[in-house]
C-alpha cells in the first residue's frame, strides 16, 4: 500500500458530501446508532439528520459544518434543543416523527443527544460543551484518499461531555 500526504486544498468536498458518507453507516461513528431522516424541519432551523441511539433510546441531532464549529454553531445547536426543551408537545411531535420513520424503535427516552462533524472547533467553544446539560460529542475528520482516487472519511472524537460528571446546577 502506498501512503501520500495530501494537503487540504488536495481533496475538495462540501458538507453533504459529510453527510451523505456519514448517513450511509452511522454505526461507524458511534455503535448503536441508526438513521432515522435527513434535513428534519422545525421551525427554528432544519438538523441535518436525526438519528436514534438504540443503545441510550435518545434521539440524536447531527450537524456538519464544513468550517470551524464555532458560537455560531454552538448557539445553533442551543436553539434546536431548546425548541424541544421550552414545550413538551414538540418534544411529542419528535417521537411521532421518529416512530413514523421507524416503527421498529417504540422506547424513546427524553434527552436528545448532540453530535456535530466539524473541520475543527474554537477552543472556547471546546469548553463550552462541558457546560452543557445534554450529552454532546463532537468530531472532527480528516480526508485521505485511496489508490483509487476514493476520498476516504476518518473521524475523530475531539470532544465528548457524556464521560464527566455533571454536579448541580449553578443559579444566578
Amino acid at each position: 500500500m502506498e501512503i501520500k500526504i495530501l494537503a487540504p486544498d488536495d481533496v475538495e468536498f462540501k458538507e453533504k458530501d459529510i453527510q451523505r458518507a456519514i448517513e450511509k453507516d452511522l454505526a461507524k461513528i458511534q455503535e448503536g446508532l441508526e438513521f432515522v431522516d435527513s434535513e428534519v424541519i422545525i421551525p427554528v432551523g432544519r438538523i441535518d439528520t436525526l438519528a436514534f441511539d438504540t443503545n441510550t433510546n435518545q434521539p440524536v441531532f447531527i450537524e456538519y459544518k464544513a468550517g470551524e464549529f464555532g458560537k455560531e454553531a454552538l448557539i445553533q445547536l442551543m436553539d434546536y434543543l431548546s425548541w424541544f426543551i421550552r414545550d413538551r408537545s414538540h418534544y411529542d411531535t419528535l417521537k411521532r416523527l421518529i416512530k413514523q420513520k421507524r416503527p421498529d424503535i417504540q422506547d424513546i427516552e427524553q434527552d436528545v443527544r448532540l453530535i456535530c462533524i466539524v473541520t475543527n472547533i474554537e477552543e472556547r467553544v471546546r469548553n463550552a460543551i462541558f457546560a452543557l446539560a445534554n450529552d454532546v460529542t463532537i468530531y472532527s475528520y480528516v480526508v485521505a484518499l485511496d489508490t483509487g482516487k476514493n476520498a476516504i472519511l476518518i473521524p475523530k472524537i475531539e470532544v465528548d461531555n457524556s464521560e464527566i460528571e455533571r454536579g448541580p446546577q449553578i443559579s444566578i
